[in-house]
């Protein structure tokens, strides 16, 4: 009997996939253990080996899907379909290199792959359609009713995304980091894992941020409603002081 409460480890043995399933899904405990690769605890004799290459192979075994399967649900949001698949094969590939140059400096490397791999994926988006997140109507509840735009105004979606840019910019941390994985299309399970963090931590500190934000929308729809009121009075003058010059001038010639 292993530290997994199976008499299967966590490797590539033949019957092993169920001890995997079991571990890999247990999302919502935020106790779950960590660095289990360099645990002996959890492996049997054949899938243990005595150096870094050996936990390293372990963590990619274990985790390399996990993040396979991460990275796909992140280009549905930023890269048309025939391009998907090219593009989560290399940056799965180009996170699990990364993590094997630096293996010495993580704390749990298991949480730093999915920062990783979420810069590679940024970087693999042009510089013009490089979002830090998705369109502003993904959180609609966001905005008062009155205050969304129509959808047949071509620049909605671009001033949505620049407004909830500028929103989640202002968030402090953690809150500005559980709100683009969310917008991303991260669940609020995924969101704390990755952040080592129970789900009601998580919750919370989303509910928290939205409130934040629209109190935000609640003073810009202000400053706006102002704005416009000075423009009211200022298109009715425009005509008094023309006026006023072309009288001017009548004295004057």
């Amino acid at each position: 009997m292993l530290k997994n409460n199976s008499t299967h480890c966590l490797g590539w043995c033949e019957d092993s996939q169920e001890a995997r399933a079991a571990f890999l899904h247990r999302d919502n405990d935020a106790q779950r253990p960590k660095r289990v690769y360099e645990d002996r605890a959890w492996w049997c004799p054949a899938c243990w080996r005595e150096d870094s290459a050996g936990a390293y192979d372990r963590f990619h075994d274990l985790y390399e899907p996990r993040l396979r399967r991460h990275v796909a649900r992140k280009t549905r949001a930023f890269f048309p379909p025939h391009l998907r698949a090219d593009v989560t094969e290399e940056v799965t590939a180009d996170t699990m290199r990364d993590i094997w140059k630096r293996w010495g400096g993580f704390v749990t490397p298991e949480h730093a792959m999915y920062t990783i791999a979420h810069r590679k994926l940024l970087k693999r988006i042009p510089k013009k359609d490089r979002p830090l997140m998705l369109p502003f109507s993904e959180l609609a509840e966001i905005l008062p009713d009155s205050e969304q735009h129509p959808e047949d105004d071509p620049l909605a979606a671009v001033e949505e995304k620049l407004l909830l840019d500028e929103l989640v910019a202002e968030l402090p941390e953690p809150q500005r980091g559980y709100v683009r994985e969310r917008l991303a299309g991260d669940t609020v399970e995924e969101i704390a894992e990755q952040a080592g963090r129970s789900k009601s931590t998580v919750s919370e500190g989303l509910t928290r941020a939205t409130g934040t934000m629209r109190e935000r929308v609640a003073e810009i729809a202000r400053y706006m409603s102002l704005m416009l009121t000075v423009l009211d009075l200022v298109r009715w003058a425009i005509p008094v002081l023309i006026a006023a010059l072309l009288a001017l001038l009548g004295i004057l010639l």
